[in-house]
C-alpha cells in the first residue's frame, strides 16, 4: 500500500526537483524525469478563483516549461481546476459556459450548441436527484450526449482556425471554444468514474488528450501569427538575425521564441519548405518592409502582452492540466479504493485549507532521493579521479 502524505503547501524538495529538471510538473501531478514516475500531485483547496496566492504558488514550481505563469493568469478565471472534482468541474464548466454564450454567433448557439445545453442539465442533475437509478440514467444521458456535442464544437474550431491567423474576434471565439472542448471531456470523464468504469474513463481521457493537443498546437501558431505570410517571410529571409536582434530585449520576443520552441523548434524549422520562386517572393516582402512592419507592429504592441499571450499560455497550460488529470486517473493511490473514495480521502486531508494542498507518495520520493544521492556519489567519485 502506498503511504501518502498530504502538505499544505509545495515542500522543498518538490521545489527543488522541478528547478534542477529532476522532477517536471504535467498539470496537477509532479513526475520523476528519469522514468516518468508519479511522485505527488497538486490539489486546489477552498475557493482560489482569482486567487493570486495561488497564482504565485504556481510560479514558483516550475509553471509549464515557458517560464509564462504571469501571462497565464491573465486568463485565470477560465483555468480547469487541478483535481476532478464534481464541484469545481462543475463551476469551471458554468464560468466557461458563461462566457463563451455571449462569444459565439447566436446561429451556432441556438442551433449546434442545444444539445450541450441538455448534456450539461442531465450532467448537473445528476447530483439532485437522491434514488441511485434515476442518477445513473441521468449520468448515462450525460455521458452519451456529451459525446456526440464534440463534433459540433470541433466542427467550430475547425472553421475558426482554419485561417492562417486568428483576429481578436476569431482568437477570443476559439479560446473560449477550447476551454468548453476540455471542460466538456472531463465532464465525460466523471460519468464514466461515477457509472464505475475507470478503465474506461482513464481510455476516454487520454483519447481526449491525444485528440485536442493538435487543435491547441493550431490555436498557438495562429494566435502568434506564426503561420501568417509576414512572418513566414521575416522566419526565411537571409537576415532574419538581423531583423531579430533589434527585439533581443523585449518580453514579448522571448515569450514569442519560447513558444516556436515549445511547438517543435525555430520558427524557421516548422514552416513548411518553400520552392525557390516562393523564396524569392518571400525575401522581395521582408525587404519591401512589409512584412518587417507587421512583425513589428505585433513584437511592440501591447495587445500582444495583454491579451494575445495570457490566452495562449492558458490554453498550454488548461492541456497540461487535462493530461496531468489523464495521469491522476490512472493512479490506484491505495488498492481497493474508487477513484470518489481516494476523492473523498484528499478531501477530507485538505479540510480548510486555501491554496494548494500536495500529496506525495512517499515511497516514491524516497527512492528518488537515494537515486540523486547515488548520482551525485558517483559524479564526485568520477571528478576526483580527474
Amino acid at each position: 500500500m502506498a503511504s501518502i502524505q498530504p502538505y499544505l503547501n509545495v515542500p522543498d524538495f518538490i521545489v527543488n526537483g522541478l528547478k534542477d529538471g529532476s522532477m517536471f510538473r504535467t498539470g496537477g501531478v509532479i513526475q520523476e524525469t528519469a522514468n516518468g514516475q508519479i511522485v505527488a500531485w497538486l490539489r486546489e483547496a477552498g475557493d482560489l478563483d482569482g486567487d493570486r496566492a495561488f497564482a504565485e504558488s504556481l510560479s514558483g514550481i516550475a509553471g509549464t516549461g515557458t517560464g509564462a505563469t504571469g501571462f497565464m493568469f491573465g486568463a485565470a478565471a477560465m483555468f480547469l481546476p487541478f483535481a476532478l472534482s464534481v464541484y469545481h468541474t462543475r463551476q469551471s464548466e458554468k464560468r466557461v459556459y458563461d462566457k463563451v454564450a455571449n462569444l459565439i454567433e447566436r446561429e451556432f448557439w441556438s442551433d449546434r450548441m442545444a444539445r450541450y445545453n441538455a448534456a450539461r442539465d442531465d450532467f448537473n442533475r445528476a447530483y439532485h436527484v437522491s434514488k441511485m437509478e434515476e442518477k445513473l440514467h441521468k449520468l448515462r444521458l450525460a455521458r452519451d450526449r456529451l459525446g456526440e456535442v464534440q463534433y459540433p464544437i470541433y466542427d467550430e474550431l475547425d472553421r475558426l482556425q482554419s485561417r492562417s491567423r486568428l483576429n481578436e474576434k476569431d482568437g477570443e471565439r476559439a479560446f473560449y471554444m477550447h476551454m468548453i472542448a476540455m471542460t466538456l471531456h472531463r465532464m465525460v470523464t466523471i460519468c464514466y468514474l461515477e457509472l464505475d468504469e475507470p478503465e474506461v474513463a482513464k481510455m476516454t481521457l487520454e483519447e481526449a488528450v491525444t485528440k485536442h493537443e493538435p487543435y491547441i498546437r493550431a490555436f498557438v501558431r495562429k494566435r502568434i501569427g506564426l503561420d501568417s505570410s509576414a512572418h513566414q517571410a521575416v522566419w526565411q529571409h537571409p537576415d532574419k538575425n538581423l531583423i531579430f536582434a533589434k527585439y533581443a530585449s523585449l518580453s514579448s520576443f522571448k515569450h514569442y521564441i519560447q513558444l516556436t520552441d515549445w511547438l517543435g523548434g525555430s520558427g524557421y524549422n516548422i514552416l513548411p519548405k518553400r520552392t525557390d520562386s516562393q523564396l524569392s517572393s518571400i525575401v522581395r516582402f521582408a525587404t519591401d518592409s512589409w512584412a518587417t512592419k507587421d512583425f513589428d507592429s505585433l513584437m511592440t504592441g501591447q495587445r500582444f502582452l495583454q491579451v494575445i499571450l495570457p490566452q495562449v499560455y492558458a490554453a498550454i497550460e488548461n492541456l497540461d492540466r487535462l493530461r496531468g488529470i489523464s495521469l491522476k486517473v490512472s493512479i490506484t493511490a491505495f488498492p481497493g479504493l474508487t477513484y470518489f473514495q481516494w476523492e473523498e480521502f484528499e478531501q477530507k486531508a485538505a479540510g480548510d485549507h486555501r491554496g494548494v494542498v500536495t500529496f506525495v507518495d512517499e515511497d516514491k520520493v524516497s527512492r528518488w532521493q537515494k537515486l540523486r544521492a547515488k548520482l551525485r556519489r558517483e559524479r564526485g567519485s568520477s571528478v576526483a579521479k580527474l
